[in-house]
């Protein structure tokens, strides 16, 4: 089999890969830009004047700013996927199928993302709670909250809890594996740098996430405040030598690929930390269903229900409360 030639991953025949990096940049603008843009313009449609009675929201109200953006992601959602999919189509005629986006074997997908989550779901809640035990532990610091978990401490009237579900279990799940198992990891695979560039970008987006803390700290000259706003860089650092193994010791570079693709996932994730270190065991799982597969269906499913028992979690967490 040569030099450990898929690391333990049975051979798989390839969709082609046509799209090109312009065209992955495009789409990666449509998934960031679109909901801003679709805020901005509920704002100025008199929706949120009529909803909370507000003409402008305060910067500093991050709470209703998270308000108004769970209405703009559910209307940016059916723009983001149709714009990302014809971005592909008219830029190099990709269709549906070459990234994932297909019914073929849609049942036994379904199926194989249901057992996934099964079986995944478990050792990840797990190691989850080990991550968190762990950071407070050695920190004395508490695990910072995600947005939609602020909101739901904050209280959530029914339409708002219906859409952070649509948007938790229908929105994220499409579009996440849309760009990163369709669009990203395949085109990272077809090429030998494309871990690597997987890996740059993880570091980059660890950064840029934590732009305005890490912007505070080096004006307040706070040191302590600073390492704790770079956390996320450097836990990408810290997976840095498993990747160059994987690299050195897989001929193929679907590993490296499926690895490098999960931590610039994990990455983008990082406004709540330590929430990437168990994330990056997710986007591992969602990554091999992906290759797999070669279709998006099972990691869509996979990653639906992951969410959907995060979104019940803070449902019942709002309505009996610790304490």
């Amino acid at each position: 089999m040569g030099r450990m030639e898929t690391c333990f991953l049975p051979s798989q025949r390839q969709r082609a890969v046509p799209w090109s990096g312009l065209e992955i940049l495009l789409a990666a603008l449509s998934y960031f830009a679109i909901p801003a843009f679709m805020t901005a313009l509920l704002y100025a449609s008199g929706l949120f004047r009529v909803i909370y009675g507000i003409k402008r929201v305060d910067p500093e109200d991050h709470l209703m700013i998270a308000r108004c953006s769970l209405w703009a992601i559910v209307a940016s959602f059916p723009l983001q996927t149709t714009l990302i999919l014809s971005i592909v189509a008219r830029g190099s005629g990709t269709l549906p199928y070459q990234v994932g986006w297909t019914s073929h074997r849609a049942k036994d997908n379904v199926t194989l993302g249901y057992l996934a989550w099964v079986v995944a779901m478990p050792v990840i809640l797990g190691f989850n709670i080990l991550v968190e035990t762990v950071y407070h532990n050695l920190l004395e610091l508490p695990p910072e909250p995600h947005v939609f978990q602020q909101l739901a401490q904050a209280g959530l009237s029914a339409a708002e809890w219906t859409l952070l579900a649509l948007s938790a279990v229908v929105a994220a799940p499409v579009l996440e594996e849309l760009l990163f198992r369709g669009l990203l990891q395949r085109y990272f695979g077809q090429r030998k740098w494309g871990g690597d560039l997987a890996m740059v970008l993880a570091l980059a987006f660890s950064v840029l996430m934590r732009q305005p803390g890490i912007v505070e700290a080096i004006g307040k000259n706070d040191m302590h405040e600073l390492t704790l706003e770079l956390q996320p860089a450097l836990f990408v650092g810290l997976m840095l030598p498993v990747y160059l193994l994987l690299r050195s010791f897989c001929r193929s570079p679907r590993w490296p690929t499926i690895y490098g693709t999960g931590l610039l996932f994990a990455a983008v994730h990082s406004t709540a930390w330590p929430q990437p270190i168990p994330l990056f065991l997710l986007a591992i799982v969602l990554g091999w269903l992906a290759w797999r597969t070669q279709s998006l269906v099972g990691p869509i499913v996979l990653h639906g229900l992951f969410n959907s028992v995060a979104v019940f979690t803070l449902l019942i967490e709002s309505l009996f409360p610790k304490g």
